[in-house]
C-alpha cells in the first residue's frame, strides 16, 4: 500500500493563488476576491492529480501549525522574507479550515508541514512517497513525487535507404524510405518537450550488435522494420525502490523486431539496462516483483503446444524463468499461441493478471504464484447471422469505478 505525504500548504498557496480576482471598480478602489466554490474543486483536482502520479492508496494532508518552535530560538527566523515576501492571498485560511475538515490531515504543535511530512517518512519509509514544492526536502532519503506529470507516446522518423549503422554495416529496405520508432514527452498540457530517437540511443548505449546478431549477412540488413517498438512503460515512483539500479522516471521499452527489451533513461537518451536472449517477438513488459522485468513472450515458449509463454526476467542475473504456463499446472484446452500482439495488465496487488491473446480473441486471468487460470473471456460477436471470434488487442484492470460513465453522468 502507497502512502502520499503533501504539504498541504504548498498545494493550497498554489490554489488560492490560481483562483484569486482582482477587481476594479472605480479609478480608485480595487479590491480582491475568492471565489471560494472554485478553490475548493481546484484544490480537489490538484490532490486527484497527486493521487494519481503517485499511485497511492492513502493520502494526507501535512500542515504548518500557528506557532514555531524556531522562533523561540532564533526570533528573526525567515525575518529576511518580511520585506519582500507576499501576503497570502484571500481566502487562504478559509479553504484550509475546509480542507482540513474534507481530507486526512496532521498539523503538529509548533511544527511546518515538511517537519510533520519528513517525520512521518522516515518512520515509515517503506510504505511513503512525498509532495513538496520545498527543494530542501529532497534531503530525507525516500521517494519523491515530482511535478512534471509527463506523458509518453510513440513516434516515428522517417530516413533514406539504405540507413549505415557502423562501419560498413547499413540497414537496406526494398523501399527508398522507411521509418523506425521514437519516443516522445509531452507535458500534462499535450505540448510536445522532447523526442527520444531510439535508434541513435541503441548506437550511443554501443549497442550496434544488436542489429546484426542474427544476420547472416552482418554488412546488409535487409528489413524495412528495424526495431518495431511496441511498448513503452514508466517506472512508478510506487515501484522504483524494488529496482536498485534504476530511478523514478526511466523508461522500459521492447523492440519487437530485434527480440530486446531494455530501461532507457529519458534525461541522457542512454540505456541503462538491455537484454536480448531467451524471448523472442515479444510483447507488453512489465515492471515486476523485486528486480524483475514480466514479459509476453511470443515464441519463445519452451513447449511445442504452447509456443507463447509469459516470462520473469531478472534484472541482474539475465536468467528467464517461464510464469505460465507452467508444467504440472492444469489449463484449459487452448492452443497458446500468439505469433503477433498479445498483452498483460498485471493487477495493482501483483498477485494477478490479465493476459490477452489478441488473434485468438481470448481473455484469461492468471494467478502469477500459482501459474492457474481463475476464469477465460472469449470475445464472440455475431458476424453475417453467425457468431465469429473477434481480436482482443488490449485488457486491463480497472481499479477506480467512480469515472462518469459508472454513475450515470454522461447524457
Amino acid at each position: 500500500m502507497t502512502w502520499l505525504l503533501l504539504d498541504a500548504d504548498m498545494l493550497l498557496y498554489q490554489t488560492v493563488a490560481a483562483c484569486e480576482v482582482e477587481i476594479e471598480w472605480c479609478p480608485n478602489i480595487i479590491t480582491t476576491h475568492l471565489p471560494v466554490k472554485e478553490a475548493q474543486l481546484m484544490f480537489n483536482d490538484l490532490l486527484d492529480l497527486k493521487r494519481k502520479q503517485a499511485q497511492s492508496d492513502r493520502f494526507t494532508l501535512c500542515w504548518t501549525a500557528d506557532q514555531n518552535f524556531r522562533k523561540d530560538i532564533e526570533a528573526s527566523y525567515k525575518g529576511n522574507r518580511a520585506g519582500n515576501h507576499r501576503r497570502k492571498p484571500v481566502g487562504y485560511l478559509a479553504i484550509r479550515r475546509w480542507a482540513e475538515q474534507q481530507f486526512p490531515s496532521e498539523c503538529w504543535h509548533r511544527l511546518e508541514a515538511d517537519d510533520v511530512l519528513g517525520i512521518l517518512t522516515t518512520r515509515h519509509q517503506d510504505q511513503v512517497v512525498m509532495w513538496s514544492g520545498d527543494k530542501d526536502l529532497k534531503q530525507i532519503p525516500g521517494l519523491h513525487l515530482d511535478d512534471e506529470g509527463k506523458i509518453y507516446v510513440p513516434g516515428a522518423t522517417i530516413v533514406d535507404s539504405p540507413l549505415y549503422v557502423k562501419g560498413y554495416t547499413f540497414i537496406k529496405c526494398k523501399k527508398k524510405h522507411f521509418q523506425y520508432e521514437t519516443v516522445v514527452m509531452l507535458d500534462s498540457g499535450g505540448n510536445k518537450i522532447k523526442e527520444i530517437d531510439t535508434y541513435k540511443a541503441l548506437i550511443e548505449s554501443d549497442l550496434t550488435g544488436v542489429f546484426i546478431n542474427y544476420e547472416k549477412n552482418f554488412f546488409a540488413i535487409e528489413t524495412c522494420d528495424p526495431m518495431h517498438l511496441n511498448d513503452v512503460r514508466v517506472l512508478s515512483q510506487k515501484m522504483a525502490h524494488k529496482f536498485p539500479r534504476f530511478e523514478p522516471g526511466d523508461l522500459l521499452l521492447s523492440f519487437r523486431s530485434i527480440n530486446s527489451i531494455g530501461v532507457l533513461d529519458p534525461d541522457t537518451s542512454l540505456f541503462k539496462w538491455f537484454y536480448v536472449g531467451a524471448v523472442q517477438y515479444q510483447h507488453s513488459p512489465r515492471f515486476y516483483g523485486d528486480n524483475q522485468i514480466l514479459v509476453f513472450d511470443n515464441l519463445g515458449g519452451s513447449s511445442k503446444d504452447n509456443p507463447s509463454r509469459v516470462a520473469a526476467i531478472d534484472i541482474s542475473s539475465g536468467h528467464a524463468q517461464t510464469v505460465f504456463p507452467r508444467k504440472n499446472i492444469k489449463i484449459p484446452p487452448r492452443y497458446f499461441f500468439s505469433e503477433t500482439s498479445g498483452h498483460i495488465d498485471l493487477h495493482a496487488d501483483q498477485k494477478r493478471m490479465l493476459v490477452s491473446w489478441t488473434h485468438q480473441g481470448l481473455v484469461w486471468e492468471i494467478d502469477i504464484e500459482s501459474g492457474e487460470v481463475l476464469w477465460e473471456y472469449i470475445n464472440t460477436h455475431p458476424v453475417e447471422n453467425r457468431f465469429g471470434r473477434l481480436p482482443v488487442y488490449t485488457a486491463i484492470y480497472v481499479n477506480k469505478l467512480d469515472f462518469p460513465l459508472n454513475r450515470g453522468e454522461l447524457p
